[in-house]
């Protein structure tokens, strides 16, 4: 499978609704992250500071959490693409200046407006839980605000919970056992990985592309998990990684072809 990171973020600004719209029939499922705004909503957005992907001048950068909904809500989450071009999409005419131009101001999502969305949609949801702050409220209530937006959505089958922080993922699946979780993971693994995994009562193990072999992806698949890689652009990779055994990559670019 072909998951979308934060959207198609390759030719549309991440996590926004554009760039999920533009991922539609380019990919499995997409992948998004989660944090909790100010007065605790759970909101759309991968970096703690607003500063890269949003016009909000301030110094130092403010955290997602300091501010409420309805001024995050006023902030431009969208233009920071045509400004910057992180992929050089727009050099490369891989996608239009004027066409970015042209599309609506992109704001900061609620996960409620976003699983909306996805009902209507019908594509598959990968959601990664961001770490919060040790000592704010914000650690203590994402999981509950996370789980209630999904269940009041109606679609704990269509998606799968992900974390860096996976006393996050314990904590999910003691209050919501049925719903699929992923443990994320980078730089080297947990010791004694499987039993590791089978501890949190994940389905699936998700690695970064620098620390997956053939080893480890046979042995995991062996044992029952999903192994799904990020982020990988790439095509070749993409194709020895899925003729190594992956469940799914998680890409900037999904719309690339593989040679399975």
């Amino acid at each position: 499978m072909i998951g979308a990171h934060r959207g198609f973020r390759a030719i549309r600004p991440e996590n926004t609704l554009s760039a999920f719209e533009a991922s539609l029939g380019c990919c499995h499922y997409i992948e998004l992250d989660v944090q909790m705004s100010g007065d605790g909503i759970p909101v759309i957005h991968h970096d703690d500071a607003l500063g890269r992907t949003c016009d909000l001048d301030s110094n130092p950068p403010r955290r997602v959490d300091t501010l409420d909904l309805a001024h995050l809500r006023e902030l431009d989450a969208g233009s920071w693409f045509v400004d910057t071009d992180p992929f050089d999409t727009i050099r490369s005419n891989r996608v239009s200046r004027k066409e970015l131009q042209s599309l609506p101001v992109q704001r900061i999502m609620t996960l409620e407006e976003l699983l909306q969305w996805r009902n209507k949609a019908s594509v598959p949801i990968n959601i990664e839980l961001k770490s919060q702050p040790p000592a704010s409220q914000s650690n203590q209530i994402i999981v509950d605000k996370v789980l209630q937006v999904i269940q009041d959505a109606g679609c704990q089958q269509e998606v799968l919970l992900s974390s860096f922080r996976h006393d996050y993922l314990k904590e999910v699946k003691a209050k919501m056992p049925t719903l699929l979780t992923g443990a994320l993971q980078e730089g080297s693994h947990p010791d004694n990985l499987l039993e590791y995994l089978r501890e949190l009562g994940v389905c699936a193990y998700h690695p970064e592309a620098g620390i997956s072999n053939r080893e480890l992806i046979e042995a995991l698949r062996h044992q029952g998990f999903g192994v799904n890689v990020y982020t990988v652009n790439d095509p070749d990779v993409q194709s020895r990684l899925f003729q190594e055994g992956v469940t799914s990559i998680i890409t900037d670019f999904p719309e690339l072809p593989l040679d399975l």
